[in-house]
């Protein structure tokens, strides 16, 4: 693969008042990065005020991965709206963890349960 290619797709729904985006990779690069905030940034102008983010096809979260979330934090928190994570694996969550960043990413077991689960 060269330098600007990318291997990573993002699925795109609606569901119970939420956008949902299913990212898959195997690691996210800095196209991928730019990519994804594109997207996030459309669904934000476009009034989205619930954000999950699936990273469930997400084999390793890396630092890129890491900024995406918390770009996606801040945007949220910039249009006073919501952002849960779903579908972490192990290894992502204990990144997540040791970072001390878990506290802000209410992270689910998947997209069902981030849905289920009423905000605090």
């Amino acid at each position: 693969m060269t330098e600007g290619q990318t291997t990573m797709t993002i699925h795109e729904r609606f569901q119970r008042g939420a956008a949902v985006l299913t990212v898959s990779a195997s690691v996210l690069s800095d196209a991928d990065v730019d990519r994804l905030k594109s997207v996030i940034r459309s669904h934000l102008n476009s009034g989205v005020r619930r954000l999950i983010l699936d990273f469930k096809h997400v084999q390793h979260l890396n630092s890129l991965g890491i900024g995406v979330l918390l770009h996606a934090r801040r945007a949220m928190q910039t249009v006073r709206g919501e952002l849960r994570v779903a579908g972490i694996n192990e290894n992502g969550l204990m990144i997540l963890k040791r970072t001390s960043l878990q506290k802000y990413f209410p992270t689910f077991r998947d997209v069902d349960r981030a849905l289920q689960v009423e905000q605090a």
